[in-house]
C-alpha cells in the first residue's frame, strides 16, 4: 500500500546536494573555532564573527537548516511519487522539524541583528515544513477513500458513497486550512537572507508547497464535485419514481433539482481543472466533469418527458424519456 512509504532513501547524493552548504559552513565554523583557540579567545559559545555575531548562533542556524533540508528534500520526493500515483514509503518528517527548532530554541548567546533575522527567517521555515508534513499525511491518508467513492458512484451504492465524500471533504478542508495558515510564511521567506547560508532554495520550498497546495485544492474539489453527483443521482432517482407514478409535476421538480446539483458538479470540477492540478488527481475530475455534462443533459430530457406526459403526449415523452437514458449510459462510460 502506499499510505506513508516513501524511502528515505532518496537518494544520498540528492540529499547530499542539498546539504553541501550545511557541511561546508560547519567545517569553517569548526576551523574559526580551533583559530580561535589557539589565539587564546576561550570557548566557541563566546566567539564572535566578523559581522559581530556569536558563532554558537550560526551552528545553531546551520544545524536547523541542514534537519530543514533534508526534511524537504524527503518531504518534496514523497509528494512527487504521490503525484505521480507511483508507489512510495514516507512516515514523515515531523521529528526533522522538531530538531530544527531545538537547535533554535537551545541558542543561549545574544545574536546579533543579521543573525536575528536570519533566526526569525529559519524558524518560518520550521512552520513551513510542519504545515506541508501535516497536511501530506492527512492528504495520503484520506486518498483510498477518495478512490472508494468513485467506486461506489460507479456502483450506485450513494450511501456509502456519501459517507466516503464527506470524510474526503473534511480532511482535505482541514489540510487546507493548515496550508493556507503558513502561506504567509511562504511569501516572505527571504532569498537574501536564507540563500546566504547552507543551500537553502528559496524557490524549491515554494514549488513544493505550491505543488502540495494544489493536490490538496484538488482532491477538495473533487470531493465536492462529487457529493453533488450524488445529491443529483437521488435527487434524479426520486424523480423517475414520481414520473412512474403519473405524478409528473413533482417528477419535473426532482429532475430540476437533479439538474443543478449535476451543473454544480461539473462548475465545481471544471474550476478545478483550469488551476491545473497534479496529474494525480487530473483524471478523477475529468471523469466527474464528463459525468456531471451527460447528466445535465440526461436532466433536461428527463424534464422534457415529464411536460410532455403531463399533456398526454406520450409519443414525446417516450422520445425524451429514451434521448434521457442514452445520456445516462454516456456518463457510466466516462
Amino acid at each position: 500500500m502506499r499510505r506513508r512509504s516513501y524511502l528515505r532513501g532518496l537518494s544520498t547524493a540528492a540529499v547530499g546536494l542539498v546539504l553541501a552548504g550545511c557541511s561546508s559552513g560547519g567545517s569553517d565554523g569548526d576551523d574559526g573555532a580551533t583559530d580561535g583557540d589557539a589565539a587564546g579567545g576561550g570557548g566557541g559559545a563566546t566567539d564572535t564573527t566578523a559581522s559581530g555575531g556569536n558563532r554558537e548562533v550560526d551552528r545553531a542556524i546551520a544545524a536547523a537548516i541542514g534537519e530543514l533540508n533534508t526534511a524537504l528534500a524527503e518531504l518534496s520526493g514523497a509528494q512527487d511519487r504521490f503525484a505521480a500515483d507511483e508507489s512510495f514509503e514516507f512516515a514523515g518528517v515531523a521529528d526533522r522539524a522538531d530538531a530544527a527548532r531545538s537547535e533554535l530554541d537551545g541558542i543561549e548567546s545574544e545574536p546579533s541583528d543579521e543573525q536575528a533575522t536570519a533566526v526569525a527567517q529559519v524558524r518560518a521555515y520550521v512552520r513551513v515544513v510542519e504545515a506541508m508534513n501535516g497536511a501530506f499525511l492527512t492528504l495520503v491518508d484520506v486518498e483510498p477513500d477518495a478512490a472508494d467513492a468513485e467506486t461506489a458512484i460507479r456502483d450506485e451504492e450513494y450511501d456509502r458513497a456519501e459517507g466516503l465524500v464527506t470524510n474526503v471533504e473534511n480532511a482535505t478542508g482541514e489540510a487546507q486550512t493548515r496550508l493556507e495558515a503558513v502561506r504567509g510564511d511562504v511569501e516572505n521567506l527571504r532569498a537574501d537572507v536564507l540563500e546566504s547560508r547552507d543551500s537553502v532554495e528559496v524557490s524549491r520550498i515554494r514549488e513544493a508547497y505550491a505543488q502540495l497546495l494544489s493536490l490538496t485544492n484538488g482532491f477538495h474539489a473533487l470531493a465536492g464535485a462529487n457529493g453533488d453527483l450524488i445529491a443529483g443521482r437521488t435527487a434524479m432517482s426520486a424523480g423517475r419514481d414520481r414520473a412512474d407514478a403519473n405524478e409528473y409535476a413533482a417528477a419535473e421538480t426532482e429532475f430540476e433539482r437533479a439538474g443543478d446539483r449535476f451543473g454544480a458538479a461539473g462548475e465545481t470540477a471544471t474550476a478545478a481543472l483550469d488551476a491545473r492540478p497534479p496529474e494525480r488527481v487530473t483524471g478523477p475530475l475529468q471523469r466527474t466533469a464528463c459525468r456531471s455534462g451527460h447528466l445535465v443533459t440526461a436532466t433536461e430530457h428527463f424534464v422534457a418527458s415529464a411536460r410532455a406526459a403531463a399533456d398526454g403526449d406520450r409519443s414525446e415523452a417516450a422520445d425524451e424519456q429514451e434521448a434521457a437514458e442514452e445520456a445516462v449510459n454516456a456518463a457510466e462510460d466516462c
